[in-house]
């Protein structure tokens, strides 16, 4: 399902299934599942206009924890409704324009315990970013991308989580 910015009818926007890296050795290959509720999404125009034009769409993602130790995902503060996210844009693409730049402290994390899974709705939009000296906004609009959360693993199944080993799940 191709569409058009010119002509107004939205973007595609196909994420992907779950990965998972880390440098470090002792974390499982596949610690979490991250899924969407659709395979595809078309984003709708909203305001401003030219290159100025914003897109939004809504997903919906379901995050399963696979191992045995719980795993937190970073969000920004107490009062934001989801974790942290990039999303990123496919092989061979530039950065993707629905991927938010983040400036948070952090510490409030969402603890997602062994076998439970945890549903978050992302509210995507793009541009972030418009070069206005020439003319173009940043990133790519529609093809296939990725969504990535920041995932803590805890080394034990204490409340506090001390300690974790961070790596990323798309």
């Amino acid at each position: 399902m191709r569409s058009s910015r010119r002509r107004g009818l939205g973007v595609p926007a196909a994420l992907l299934t779950a990965a998972v890296f880390s440098c470090d050795p002792t974390v499982f290959a596949k610690p979490a599942r991250l899924m969407t509720d659709k395979p595809s999404y078309v984003a709708a125009p909203g305001r401003g206009v030219g290159i100025d034009r914003e897109y939004t769409l809504t997903v919906i993602t379901s995050f399963t924890n696979t191992i045995a130790q719980p795993i937190t995902l970073s969000r920004c503060s107490g009062a934001m409704p989801y974790p942290v996210y990039a999303v990123t844009a496919g092989p061979g693409r530039r950065t993707a324009a629905y991927s938010p730049a983040w400036f948070c402290v952090g510490g409030y994390d969402v603890r997602v315990d062994p076998g439970t899974t945890h549903v978050d709705t992302l509210p995507l939009r793009g541009p972030w970013m418009v070069n206005h000296r020439e003319g173009f906004a940043v990133g790519a609009f529609e093809g296939q991308f990725r969504i990535q959360f920041e995932a803590q693993i805890c080394r034990d199944a204490s409340s506090s989580c001390v300690d974790p080993i961070r790596t990323r799940v798309q």
